[in-house]
């Protein structure tokens, strides 16, 4: 219905989209397939990191009589430099594939 009520009212533009199309479609694709990547290494990643709190919160008498706080903080914040290595690079191949 669009590309006829283009074609009507100016078919030159219509012409351009028409043509432009396939690159439409080739961003999109390419698009969704760092998405689908990205979701696979961010999951793995944040199941580590995750149970890492996990265990931190079931054991967190332990933790605070044994005063190893500051030592489970670092082990979290390790182990959420990798989930975020993931955030900053899926960040930037969305933005540069949005901005084709």
């Amino acid at each position: 219905v669009g590309t006829t009520l283009g074609f009507i009212f100016s078919w030159q533009l219509a012409l351009v989209g028409i043509l432009l199309s396939p690159l439409f479609i080739f961003c999109g694709f390419s698009s969704h397939k760092a998405h689908a990547g990205y979701e696979a290494d961010n999951k793995e990643a944040t199941a580590i990191s995750g149970s890492v709190l996990s265990e931190a919160l079931a054991n967190i008498r332990t933790l605070h009589s044994l005063n190893l706080q500051e030592e489970m903080s670092t082990n979290y914040m390790m182990k959420l430099e990798a989930t975020m290595k993931g955030v900053v690079s899926h960040g930037s191949k969305s933005g540069m594939t949005m901005g084709l």
